[in-house]
């Protein structure tokens, strides 16, 4: 990867200092268990979704799908140390949430979104930035999604945490934040930032208790146990195309190195992350409808920077 890689900043992980980390989805954690094992007595953690999208494809019950995703979280973050009362479900749906971005992708590029479209999604950020802002303004350090252009709700839980943190730095509060790669360009680029990103990022390596706490609560998602395999699978792949220039590696020890970023303040969050919306949200539909950045996204995050300003 073509980031410079620097030490972790220093006192990031010292006792007392407090922590808040957002997921999009139950299941986005997985990556960073070796983290969240170690900022879990002193952080708060939410699910911005309530993980009914693939509900659908499963031929679930929407509900019964969410209420089982919920559990496989609070089991995992369990494992790495997190108390109940820690985990926060905001419970929106991803199915709705979709409705609403296939909305907007049907609206002219050139017109204002309907006022029924532009209060549900407002009234929805709202909801979410300021239930994140009641906690990130008392906490040191915050977690979040990168927002790199590979799901659009991740992007979206990327900048509705952005907004907290800016609203906390305005009122005087000296919050650090912090991106974590998921995946891109489909999922070729797996929870590590890509070979194009520039900067610089940091990385923490699991000891073997951490690594074995991690890959225990790796086992309690039976819903995205196919997903999971499959990224294993993949970077197993990966690891064998390595060895060719001599640095093989397999899951275990892919899993045992967790990347992070800092985010830039500077950030412009209505241009794709890739240059170009042909890259992101690759074959992302929603009944039909292209989900684009472009097309839904970035009009979105216009719609909630119109209101706050």
């Amino acid at each position: 990867m073509s980031i410079t890689v620097k030490p972790v900043p220093q006192g990031l992980f010292a006792p007392g200092r407090k922590h808040a980390a957002v997921f999009a989805h139950q299941d986005d954690e997985t990556g960073y268990l070796g983290l969240m094992q170690r900022i879990a007595h002193h952080c708060q953690a939410f699910w911005v979704t309530n993980g009914d999208g693939l509900a659908p494809f499963e031929k679930a019950d929407p509900q019964e799908y969410a209420a089982l995703r919920k559990k496989e979280s609070t089991d995992a973050m369990e494992i790495a140390g997190f108390k109940p009362g820690s985990l926060h479900f905001l419970g929106h749906s991803e199915l709705e949430i979709y409705d609403d971005l296939k909305a907007i992708s049907l609206v002219p590029a050139n017109a204002r979104l309907p006022r029924d479209l532009r209060e549900r999604i407002l009234g929805r950020s709202r909801s979410v930035i300021q239930k994140l802002f009641d906690v990130v303004r008392d906490v040191d350090v915050v977690w979040t999604l990168a927002f790199q252009g590979g799901h659009p709700e991740h992007d979206l839980t990327h900048f509705f945490t952005w907004k907290a943190v800016e609203m906390a730095r305005k009122q005087g509060r000296s919050v650090e934040f912090f991106e974590l790669p998921e995946y891109e360009i489909m999922f070729f680029v797996p929870l590590r930032f890509p070979p194009w990103k520039r900067g610089e990022g940091h990385l923490i390596e699991l000891t073997d208790q951490e690594l074995g706490a991690k890959e225990r609560a790796m086992m309690v998602y039976p819903s995205q146990a196919k997903i999971i395999g499959a990224f294993e699978k993949l970077i197993n792949l990966y690891g064998v195309a390595s060895a060719l220039a001599l640095k093989p590696f397999d899951f275990k020890s892919f899993a045992s190195r967790e990347y992070f970023a800092r985010v830039p303040d500077d950030r412009r969050y209505n241009i794709s992350p890739h240059g170009t919306s042909a890259l992101d949200y690759i074959r992302e539909y929603h009944e039909g409808a292209r989900i684009s950045f472009d097309g839904t996204v970035a009009r979105w995050i216009e719609t909630i920077e119109s209101d706050l300003r």
